[in-house]
């Protein structure tokens, strides 16, 4: 750690700062509030720029305008700026404040930080550049639009939501399509339209998406559960769950185990590493397999291109049986 903060300290040593990691040296213990409110009859879109604090919009079907309630925090006669106005249709929200007190920068800490709560009429468009904090989102109706560098992030309610988040937690529930680029972190969604994921690691569970599934997974656990479109997967490490598809499933995996039962299409694999269980399949179930276990019980029929070291069961198929059964 010294190694690293030595050269950064020096930078700041020779512009007269002192860099403040931690601790309780400096807190931003000046507290104040403050209300913006804007007239929302003319807009169609809520653009925020925010820098650090807390988020929640709450939408509502008989809001003319938009409530802005601030928690504003900073060092003693630091500046900050919070301001709501509008261009044509689309209102623009700016919540910022300083990092610093003096000449004292701070890492880490009770920094500086503007906590909002938003109420908005329910058919705005959201479009939110946020650094840190926590978000959350309940009752909208269209479409969101969301650019988060740290902080978990939690929708109820949207027509389509796009995601690209560098870390934090992400659960979404009840909403149209799903675009999601995640850097870490816990992604759940329920109840939602098509969901295209790219993820670098965290454990996702996906239950009950109407239409259909893609995610590219570099690392975690992935449930996917009760879901209608066709599922296409692309995975690194951890292990993989698919329970009640009724849409055609593709998996390429690189690591882990894998465990498929009662879907209703086929079931397409290609596996580097880790067992496979499949349950109750009704379509055809194509296996290509570097190495593990492979353990089958019911499917219509089951084509083995290469099976690699590791044990072999199947039972209960109901078509031809092919492919690489020699172990």
């Amino acid at each position: 750690m010294m190694k690293l903060l030595t050269p950064i300290c020096a930078a700041f040593m020779l512009s007269g700062c002192i860099v403040h990691v931690g601790g309780s040296a400096a807190h931003a213990d000046q507290h104040s509030e403050q209300q913006l409110v804007l007239d929302a009859a003319q807009l169609t879109t809520l653009d925020a720029n925010l820098e650090a604090g807390s988020l929640t919009i709450i939408g509502s079907p008989t809001a003319t305008e938009i409530k802005v309630n601030a928690d504003i925090y900073t060092f003693e006669n630091s500046e900050y700026i919070l301001t709501l106005d509008s261009s044509g249709d689309t209102a623009k929200l700016v919540a910022k404040t300083a990092s610093r007190s003096g000449n004292v920068w701070v890492v880490g800490g009770q920094s500086p930080r503007i906590n909002l709560a938003i109420t908005v009429p329910e058919s705005l468009i959201l479009d939110i550049e946020d650094e840190s904090g926590d978000i959350n989102i309940q009752r909208m109706k269209n479409q969101i639009k969301i650019e988060d560098g740290s902080g978990d992030i939690t929708v109820n309610g949207a027509q389509h939501i796009s995601i690209s988040d560098g870390s934090g937690d992400i659960d979404i529930n009840e909403g149209g399509n799903i675009n999601i680029d995640d850097g870490s972190g816990d992604i759940e969604i329920y109840g939602v339209q098509t969901v295209n994921i790219s993820d670098g690691s965290g454990g996702l569970f996906i239950k009950n998406a109407q239409g259909d599934i893609n995610i590219v997974d570099d690392s975690g656990d992935l449930t996917v559960r009760d879901t209608r479109g066709e599922v296409t997967i692309e995975d690194g490490s951890g292990s993989l769950e698919i329970k009640n598809a009724l849409g055609n499933i593709t998996i390429d995996d690189d690591s882990g185990d894998l465990y498929i039962a009662h879907t209703s299409k086929n079931v397409d694999i290609e596996d580097h590493s880790g067992s496979i269980s499949i349950e109750q399949v009704s379509g055809k179930v194509t296996i290509d397999d570097g190495a593990g276990d492979i353990y089958i019980n019911g499917a219509g029929s089951l084509h083995i291109a290469d099976a690699g070291p590791g044990d072999v069961s199947i039972d209960n198929i109901k078509g031809s049986v092919s492919g690489d059964l020699s172990r």
